[in-house]
């Protein structure tokens, strides 16, 4: 093992919390070599520093929610906000690894995993407004603007994290 395989493990001590994980890459290493353990971590790497973006927005957010409902006399998000934040929180996380996969697998059709992404995300959304518009949703444009200004920002997390990775790489 030389100097450049001994600093991707420590990479890898260091970045990820979980010991399985780490059991996993060297496990990888030795079945696909330099090049491929060296996407492996850095695709790795991409997730772990856009997730830590997403859940301090959903911590943000989370606070936000908090003080809207225990310490403002008239709320100003609508009473589902709860359900919106763990859906975006999810849904940001699963398109985040298919972004991920997307650069560790074929760099020349990223886009594609991108774009699909996003189409992901827009269809689970409208299903989700229509479901509950079915369920009989009060306070309409309290719901529409409470999902909308959330939906914005957790775009906007994705997109400039993704943005500066992409920057990084070129």
């Amino acid at each position: 093992m030389g100097w450049y395989e001994a600093r991707c493990l420590l990479n890898v001590i260091f970045s990820y919390f979980y010991g399985s994980a780490l059991l996993i890459l060297c496990h990888r290493y030795l079945i696909l070599g330099n090049k491929e353990f060296t996407a492996l971590v850095l695709s790795m790497r991409i997730f772990t520093r856009e997730a830590i973006k997403i859940t301090g927005l959903t911590l943000l957010l989370g606070g936000l929610a908090f003080i809207d409902d225990y310490l403002l006399q008239t709320p100003l998000m609508h009473t589902h906000k709860w359900y919106f934040i763990l859906f975006f929180f999810f849904l940001s996380i699963v398109t985040t690894y298919l972004v991920s996969i997307g650069i560790r697998r074929s760099p020349g059709l990223f886009q594609g995993y991108f774009f699909g992404a996003m189409l992901l995300r827009m269809g689970l959304c409208i299903g989700i407004i229509f479901w509950f518009v079915q369920q009989g949703v009060t306070q309409l444009l309290s719901f529409i603007l409470t999902f909308f200004v959330m939906y914005f920002l957790y775009l906007f997390i994705e997109i400039y994290a993704l943005v500066k990775t992409l920057k990084r790489k070129v």
